[in-house]
C-alpha cells in the first residue's frame, strides 16, 4: 500500500467500499437505468468519469452494463484494474479517453465541483453520449440543511468545509440547474 514511502490514494476508499458500491447502486445506477428509454436491459455502455476504485461501475456491471472508467489518479485506476474484472479502466482524463463513444450513460459523481470551467467539460460529455443517453451527475450541495445546521453550531467538520482549491465551484441546487 506504499510506494517509495508514499501511501496510494486508493487506501482511503477501501474501508467503505461495500457501502459505497451499495449506495451508488441504490441512488445512481438503479434510478438511471429506470429512466433510460430502452429500459433496464443488458448491454448498456456506462462511462464513469472520476471513477476512483470503480464502486459505481461495479454496481452498474452487476446490473448488466458494459463499464468503462476514467480517473486522472493512476493509483486509483491501477488498484481497480487489479481488483475488478470485466471493467475497462484508464488513468486519463475525458479529453484523452481511450474508449470510443457513444455511451448510454456517463456519470460524474462528485467531479464537477473540481472543474474550473464546467461548460466545456459538459459539452464533451454531451458529445460522447448516445442520442438517448443520460448524464448521471452528483455534486455536494453547498446549501444543504445538514451543512447549514452544523455550520451555525460552529462545529463544521473538515469534510464539510469546501476547499476553494479542490472545489473551485460550490454548487447549490439552483446553481447546478
Amino acid at each position: 500500500q506504499a510506494l517509495a514511502g508514499r501511501r496510494h490514494s486508493y487506501v482511503k476508499y477501501l474501508p467503505t467500499r461495500d457501502y459505497d458500491r451499495a449506495e451508488a447502486d441504490l441512488n445512481l445506477v438503479v434510478p438511471a437505468l429506470r429512466l433510460h428509454p430502452r429500459g433496464e436491459g443488458e448491454g448498456h455502455r456506462w462511462l464513469d468519469i472520476g471513477c476512483g476504485i470503480g464502486n459505481l461501475l461495479e454496481a452498474a456491471k452487476a446490473r448488466g452494463c458494459r463499464c468503462y472508467g476514467l480517473d486522472a489518479d493512476t493509483s486509483l485506476t491501477g488498484w481497480a484494474k487489479e481488483n475488478s474484472s470485466g471493467i475497462d479502466f484508464s488513468g486519463v482524463t475525458l479529453d484523452k479517453r481511450p474508449f470510443d463513444p457513444p455511451f448510454d450513460f456517463i456519470s460524474a459523481d462528485n467531479v464537477l465541483e473540481h472543474i474550473n470551467q464546467p461548460q466545456p467539460f459538459l459539452v464533451s460529455i454531451h458529445q460522447a453520449l448516445d442520442d438517448d443517453g443520460l448524464l448521471v451527475l452528483r455534486v455536494p450541495n453547498y446549501d444543504s440543511i445538514f451543512r447549514s445546521l452544523i455550520s451555525m453550531q460552529g462545529k463544521l467538520p473538515t469534510s464539510f468545509v469546501i476547499d476553494p482549491d479542490a472545489h473551485p465551484v460550490n454548487y447549490t441546487r439552483r446553481a447546478l440547474h
